[in-house]
């Protein structure tokens, strides 16, 4: 027996012990577009909770209302604006620096101690002296009467000048010359 080159088609339900294939179903097109939609919200939910966290907002969002600008004078002069800012937390102008002051003026003639006076820091003695009343040449010293620190000592005809002092406190001056004086303390910033 010869076998033939084609197969014999079989019915489509076999015999004994058959289980036919389950029949396809046509997918719903609701359905679908209901799971696409639902999909979509989801996604759109997660990416705007992440912008949300990126960016600082805490899904609070307020309105600034717009600002008019500001008119006129009333009588329809076109005067400038005045322009308002709200308070910056930038910092002020700087305060201008403090100026020398003078702290003591004292004059005379013959010895003398001042009173005490305060001094912070850097100060200057200023000091001027004229032995004319003496008779030419004449001595003229100043020095601290509590540490007896020498500031100025000199023998001449007269004499001005000014000495520079880098350490502060309380002090008194004592004057010792036989010609008339002037001293000025001024305090430096």
């Amino acid at each position: 027996m010869s076998m033939p080159s084609h197969p014999t088609p079989q019915p489509p339900y076999g015999g004994p012990g058959f289980v036919p294939p389950p029949p396809q179903k046509k997918p719903n097109p609701v359905l679908i577009g209901c799971l696409g939609c639902g999909g979509l919200l989801v996604v759109l939910i997660v990416l705007g909770a992440i912008v949300s966290a990126v960016s600082g907002d805490k899904g609070q969002t307020t309105a600034t209302p717009p600002v008019a600008a500001p008119r006129g004078p009333a009588n329809g002069s076109a005067g400038p604006a005045k322009k308002t800012s709200p308070q910056s937390s930038a910092p002020s102008k700087p305060s201008s620096p403090p100026k020398p002051h003078t702290v003591l003026t004292e004059s005379g003639n013959g010895m003398k101690t001042t009173r005490t006076f305060h001094v912070h820091g850097d100060w200057d003695l200023h000091y001027s002296f004229n032995c004319a009343n003496f008779g030419g040449q004449g001595n003229f010293a100043v020095s601290d009467d509590n540490t007896g620190q020498v500031f100025v000592n000199s023998l001449a005809a007269t004499g001005k000048d000014v000495t520079h002092q880098h350490d502060g406190g309380s002090i008194a001056l004592s004057v010792l010359s036989e010609c008339n004086w002037r001293i000025k303390v001024v305090q430096l910033p």
